[in-house]
């Protein structure tokens, strides 16, 4: 029975201790100061993050009048020191991350600035914070270009100016890339195009695009059709200086590849009979209209150079250099001697031998290699290193 009483007796001692325990410690609470408490509300004044209930105790702007549970429940790091974020408009600031607008006007690490809106794309600006977009800049190439803001810029150099794309228009400076091709950087407004070399190896001036295939275009660099079409000469006799720019044209079945020589593109399919063209670009790529074929001739059908005219598809016997010059299909050697012209095959039939094309059907009196290669089918004489004669 003892027992029981000393277990009673020290139990009670216990929760009367407790209860003492914890009057104490809500006594030293209530005295201390509110920002050295705990979960403390938004607005509060505190010293440390675990102090708010939101974990975000930081100087409430600019001026650091207050450390409070910041409304935002997020604070920035300026210099060491955590400010609130989500300012209004007119608050001090110190960086744009401060503002709910993300633009501290005057601004920076060190100095003291005002929240401020930004501005929409498409208005003038002095600087790219105070974009919306982050990007301030020069409307077109030409001194004294007005700067706005937008949403896309190119700079032309690292740390260089700033040039927004989309808002050249014609006859306004603009750049490329590249010299060499046609690499445009966007600068011109909806229509137009950067043709380079204009102003220099990089600069140009904002031309209107062409819209149909056939139109006359103003550079051999030129893209027509928005681009999917390119600009080159149909035709030229080389007699004129300087080239007459109506013969540029939006070529409607695209160019030949470029013709290094002279550096140009030629339009496909265009150059009409005695118009220039060259002789490299056949096949495919042959400059003239359907049914006529680039061959430079003499009198005697013999052609001579790169150069060269459109000329109807030559029949058997004439002298040709390829076989889309032969309106049967082939072009090979007259005989098997070493002097041999080539001609347009009799028959579009020929023979090869040691690497060579040779016609077949051979008069009589031309020299051989094999009796096939004979309109008589006999050749006389023919050896491994000898031509023989057709008989």
């Amino acid at each position: 029975m003892g027992v029981l009483v000393t277990l009673i007796v020290i139990i009670i001692a216990i929760i009367i201790i407790a209860f003492i325990i914890s009057l104490v410690i809500r006594g030293i609470r209530d005295i201390l100061p509110t920002r050295f408490r705990s979960g403390l509300p938004v607005g509060a004044t505190c010293v440390l993050g675990r102090n708010c209930a939101n974990k975000a105790c930081g100087w409430s702007d600019g001026t650091r009048s207050d450390l409070i549970c910041c409304p935002s429940g997020s604070t920035t790091s300026v210099v060491t020191r955590n400010y609130c974020t989500e300012l209004d408009i007119g608050q001090p600031c110190f960086v744009d991350e401060m503002c709910t607008s993300s633009y501290c006007q005057g601004g920076s690490k060190l100095t003291l600035g005002t929240c401020q809106p930004t501005i929409a794309d498409g208005n003038p600006c002095t600087v790219d914070d105070a974009c919306k977009s982050k990007n301030c800049g020069l409307t077109s190439g030409d001194d004294g270009a007005s700067k706005i803001c937008c949403p896309n810029v190119y700079r032309r150099v690292a740390g260089g100016a700033k040039y927004c794309l989309g808002t050249a228009t014609n006859g306004q400076i603009c750049f490329v890339r590249s010299a060499t091709t046609i690499n445009p950087t966007g600068m011109c407004q909806s229509n137009f195009f950067c043709p380079p070399g204009k102003l220099g190896a990089v600069s140009g001036v904002c031309t209107p695009q062409q819209s149909s295939p056939g139109g006359v275009c103003e550079n051999n660099d030129d893209p027509c059709n928005s681009g999917t079409s390119v600009c080159g000469w149909s035709s030229d006799n080389f007699t004129t200086v300087p080239i007459n720019p109506a013969m540029n044209i939006c070529c409607p079945q695209g160019a030949a590849p470029r013709f290094i020589s002279y550096g140009q593109l030629y339009c496909k399919g265009t150059a009409k009979e005695g118009d220039f063209c060259f002789k490299r670009l056949i096949g495919d790529n042959n400059m003239c209209i359907s049914g006529l074929v680039c061959s430079t001739c003499d009198d005697n059908r013999r052609c001579i150079g790169d150069t060269g005219k459109c000329q109807p598809l030559s029949e058997v016997g004439s002298i040709c250099l390829a076989d889309e010059e032969c309106r049967e299909g082939f072009c090979g050697s007259r005989h098997a001697g070493d002097d041999a012209d080539t001609i347009c095959c009799p028959g579009g039939k020929f023979e090869t031998w040691g690497g060579t094309r040779h016609c077949t059907q051979i008069p009589s009196g031309l020299p051989c290699r094999t009796n096939t290669m004979c309109a008589s089918g006999r050749c006389k004489g023919a050896r491994t290193d000898t031509a023989g004669v057709c008989t």
